[in-house]
């Protein structure tokens, strides 16, 4: 499961992506749709819950680009996801 949300000049951006019901967090990451060599930091990425993956990316550039957390889900037997608020 992915998400993405614009991310603008001299910003954060965070962005959660969400595994399917019955599904559980297995890892996860974030990354920029583009290029960008510098300027643009990963500040944190990191399950949030058993079916959650969040990341957060610093941008020091002058440009806005989309930003993409993905989480890798899986089902695992005799494990329920648990949805945490």
């Amino acid at each position: 499961m992915s998400n993405s949300a614009t991310c603008a000049p001299d910003s954060f951006r965070t962005v959660t992506a969400t595994c399917p019901p019955g599904t559980v967090v297995t890892g996860g990451g974030i990354t920029a749709d583009n290029f960008v060599s510098s300027g643009v930091y990963v500040y944190e990425t990191q399950p949030t819950s058993a079916t959650a993956w969040r990341g957060t990316i610093r941008n020091t550039t002058g440009i806005t680009f989309q930003v993409i957390t993905k989480a890798v889900c899986a089902s695992v037997p005799g494990v329920k996801a648990k949805a945490h608020r």
